[in-house]
C-alpha cells in the first residue's frame, strides 16, 4: 500500500494504482477527455494533467502510478491554467454550430468548456480541424468537430478489433482520425455497432440521419405508417426522460404507443412478435440441421453487427449462419404481406420505420434482400422527433398496443440481453424435440460457464433428447475474433452460437442514451433488471411456442416453421464481403 497526500488528504491505495483513481477513492474528480478505463489510458489529450511536488513538469493522472508519499495538487494555479489552455487550444480547431450537433447537448467537451469558463476570440461556427465529411450507411463523421481524443481508436481496436478508425498523422501538422483514406465507413470494414458513436465526447461521430425521411413518411397523407420497437428502445426511456425508475416495461411501452400516436403513426408493433416467430424457425432451423447432419454450428443472425462482422472477418464461417431474416425486417416483411390486407390497407402506402438501438439495424435495411423496413431510428432520433412534435413524454398516461403483431412472450423479450436469444431458443428447441414442455424452475435455473482464457465468452451444455447440446454466446468482435480463433483449432464443438457486436447485447447498444462514466453500470443494471422482470414477472407466457398470435400466422400463412412459405418470406442469404482496411 502507499500513502499519498492529495489537495492535503491523505490517502491510502494500492501500489500501482494511478492517481485518477486514487483521487476518485476520495471523492475527488479529475476532468478527462480521452480516458477510457482499460481501452484508452494514454494521457494524450492532457486534460487530467496534476502538480506533484518535487516534479518539474505536470503529470497526467490517468496513466501515472501514485508513490509513497508523494504529494499532488489537482487544483493549484499551475494545474488550473495548463487545462484551460489546452482547452483553448482544442477549441480554435473544433466547430461549433451547436444547436445542429448530433450530440444534443451530452457533449463532454462543450460542458468542460463551460466548467473552466474557457473564452477565445473565435468562439462560433468556423472550420474546425478538417472540413472532411465521411459517410456511411450506419455511421458518419464529421471531422471539423474532432479533437483526437483518440477514444474512438481504441474501441474499435479494443472492442471490435476491426481498426477501421486510425489516428493518421501522416501531416504532422494536421493529424486526423479516419477510416481508410478516401473510403467509407461500410467499404473500410465498419460493423456498425457504434460503440465509437458512444465514447466521442464531441459530435465528430454519429449516425447516419433517418429522422429526415421519417418525417416526409408522417407527411405524406396516403401513407399508413407503422412502427416497430425494440425492448432495448423502451428501457432507454427512463433515462431519456428521467422518469420513474420503479416503472416497469409494459407501462413505458404504452407511454412509448401513445408518443409514437400523438407523433402520427398510425399503428405500433411489437418486434418482440418477431422475437419469439425467429425463436421457433430457428429452433426447427437447428434441429433440421442435427437430424440431416447438415454444418453446424448453426450462428445466430439476429445481430446485423455481428453478421457484418462475420462476412468481413470470418469469412469461412458465412454458410453456418442462419438463414432467417433480422426481427425487426422479418416484421416489415409481415406487415406488409399479411397485415396489410388485414387493414385493407395498399401495401405500397404501408410504410416501416423501426425504433432500435445500433446504426447496424439501419446497414442491414440497405442489402438487396432486405426491403421492407423504409427507414430505421435510433432512440436519440426518436427524442428528437418528439421534442420537435412538442410532447411532453413525462406526462402521458400510455396507450395499449392493439394489433395482431403486439402479443408476445416473455422469451421474445430477452433477446435485448447477452445470452437472451439462447435463453429463449432452449425453451422453444427443448418442445421441439422432446416434445413436451420444459419446466419453468429448470430452464430458470439454467446458467452460463464464463471463459475467459481465449476472449471472454459463455457457454452452456444441457441434454435434449439424449443428446447433449452445446451453446456458446460470445459478445463484441475482439471477443469473437479470440472465440474464432478456437474454433480454428477444433478445441471447442456447439450446436449453437449467439453472436452480439456490443457487450451486455443490444441494451448497449452503441446508440443508446449517452452515459457518463459514473453512470454507466447504474443504467445497464436498470436496463437489463427491466428485461429480465418483464420475462418472470409480467408476461404470462415464457416461451415463443406458446404465443398464440403466432399460431393464427402458421395457420393463415406460413403453414409451419422452416416451410416453403417461410423460407420465401422470413429467410435470406449471406455472403463474403471484400473490404481496404488501411
Amino acid at each position: 500500500m502507499a500513502t499519498v497526500s492529495i489537495n492535503g488528504v491523505n490517502v491510502k491505495v494500492k501500489n500501482g494504482t494511478n492517481i485518477l483513481k486514487a483521487a476518485e477513492s476520495i471523492g475527488l474528480k479529475i476532468p478527462t477527455l480521452c480516458f477510457l478505463e482499460e481501452v484508452n489510458e494514454i494521457g494524450f489529450c492532457r486534460l487530467c494533467v496534476v502538480e506533484v511536488e518535487g516534479v518539474q513538469d505536470l503529470v497526467s493522472a490517468c496513466n501515472t502510478p501514485v508513490k509513497n508519499k508523494m504529494k499532488i495538487f489537482t487544483d493549484s494555479k499551475k494545474v488550473i491554467d495548463s487545462r484551460i489552455s489546452t482547452l483553448q487550444l482544442l477549441a480554435s480547431r473544433h466547430r461549433f454550430d451547436c444547436w445542429v450537433c448530433p450530440k444534443e447537448g451530452a457533449c463532454e467537451f462543450y460542458d468542460m468548456l463551460k466548467t473552466y469558463h474557457v473564452e477565445f476570440e473565435e468562439f462560433g461556427p468556423s472550420k474546425g480541424r478538417n472540413s472532411a465529411k465521411i459517410k456511411g450507411l450506419g455511421v458518419n463523421q464529421d471531422q471539423s468537430k474532432c479533437i483526437l481524443c483518440k477514444r474512438c481508436v481504441s474501441v474499435c481496436a479494443e472492442h471490435t478489433s476491426t481498426r477501421v478508425l486510425k489516428f493518421r498523422d501522416e501531416d504532422g501538422l494536421n493529424p486526423v482520425v479516419s477510416p481508410t483514406i478516401g473510403l467509407s465507413f461500410d467499404e473500410s470494414g465498419c460493423i456498425a455497432c457504434g460503440q465509437c458513436i458512444s465514447v466521442c465526447p464531441t459530435g465528430t461521430l454519429f449516425e447516419a440521419d433517418h429522422l429526415a425521411q421519417v418525417e416526409e413518411l408522417l407527411y405524406e397523407r396516403e401513407n399508413f405508417n407503422v412502427a416497430q420497437v425494440t425492448d432495448e428502445v423502451k428501457t432507454a426511456l427512463i433515462e431519456e426522460f428521467d422518469l420513474d425508475k420503479n416503472l416497469n416495461l409494459e407501462k413505458l411501452e404504452e407511454m412509448l404507443n401513445e408518443a409514437l400516436t400523438m407523433s402520427g403513426f398510425d399503428m405500433v408493433t411489437n418486434v418482440n412478435f418477431a422475437n419469439d416467430l425467429t425463436v421457433l424457425e430457428l429452433a426447427s432451423e437447428l434441429h433440421t440441421r442435427f437430424n440431416t447432419g447438415a454444418p453446424l454450428p448453426l450462428i445466430s443472425s439476429v445481430c446485423p453487427g455481428a453478421v457484418n462482422y462475420v462476412e468481413m472477418y470470418q469469412k469461412n464461417y458465412v454458410d453456418y449462419l442462419s438463414k432467417v431474416k433480422g426481427p425487426h425486417t422479418l416484421l416489415g416483411t409481415l406487415t406488409k404481406e399479411f397485415l396489410s390486407e388485414k387493414l385493407e390497407q395498399e401495401k405500397a402506402n404501408v410504410k416501416i420505420t423501426s425504433i432500435v438501438s445500433c446504426p447496424a439495424r439501419k446497414t442491414e435495411i440497405s442489402r438487396e434482400d432486405i426491403n421492407d423496413v423504409d427507414a430505421v431510428l435510433t432512440i436519440r432520433e426518436l427524442v428528437r422527433l418528439f421534442r420537435k412534435k412538442e410532447i411532453n413524454f413525462k406526462e402521458l398516461s400510455g396507450v395499449k398496443q392493439d394489433s395482431l403483431f403486439s402479443k408476445a412472450s416473455g422469451a421474445g423479450s430477452l433477446f435485448a440481453v447477452s445470452g437472451g436469444l439462447t435463453t429463449a431458443l432452449i425453451r422453444t428447441l427443448y418442445n421441439v424435440i422432446e416434445k413436451k414442455e420444459l419446466d419453468e424452475l429448470e430452464f430458470d435455473k439454467l446458467v452460463f460457464t464464463e471463459h475467459n482464457h481465449a476472449g471472454n465468452f459463455k457457454e452452456l451444455k444441457m441434454k435434449i433428447g439424449g443428446t447433449d447440446f452445446r451453446f456458446a454466446v460470445v459478445d463484441g468482435g475482439a471477443n469473437m475474433k479470440e472465440f474464432f480463433k478456437l474454433m480454428d483449432k477444433k478445441k471447442k464443438k456447439y450446436n449453437f452460437i449467439e453472436l452480439n457486436a456490443c457487450s451486455s447485447g443490444c441494451i448497449n447498444g452503441g446508440l443508446m442514451p449517452y452515459n457518463f462514466e459514473e453512470t454507466v453500470q447504474e443504467n445497464m443494471m436498470l436496463r437489463a433488471n427491466l428485461i429480465y422482470n418483464d420475462d418472470r414477472e409480467t408476461k404470462e407466457v415464457r416461451k415463443a411456442h406458446l404465443n398464440l398470435s403466432l399460431e393464427s400466422l402458421y395457420e393463415e400463412l406460413l403453414v409451419e416453421p422452416n416451410s416453403a412459405k417461410a423460407h420465401e418470406l422470413l429467410y435470406r442469404n449471406f455472403s463474403q464481403k471484400d473490404i481496404d482496411n488501411n
